[in-house]
């Protein structure tokens, strides 16, 4: 996968660790899955994370930029943005 996200980002980058998310929206599961946290080797480096939307079985990747600051954060702006 780190292959993939350095083509989609442009950039060599290498895997952190998996992170485990639930994701509740009103007392719903929306999302539960494992977001792969990579860094990004660029100027200035990076994290990025990404996984894939069972719904639609593309890759997600969301950088770590203000407000997404953790994996958590990337799925909330995720869902945010699909609605």
């Amino acid at each position: 996968m780190a292959d993939i996200i350095g083509n989609k980002e442009k950039a060599p980058c290498r895997f952190i660790e998996g992170v485990h998310v639930v994701e509740r929206f009103k007392g719903e599961v929306a999302w539960d899955g494992i977001v792969l946290v990579f860094g990004l080797d660029r100027p200035p480096e990076e994290v990025c994370y990404g996984w894939v939307d069972p719904s639609s079985e593309t890759l997600v990747t969301v950088l770590n930029r203000p407000p997404v600051t953790s994996p958590e954060t990337a799925v909330r702006a995720y869902i945010a943005s699909r609605k």
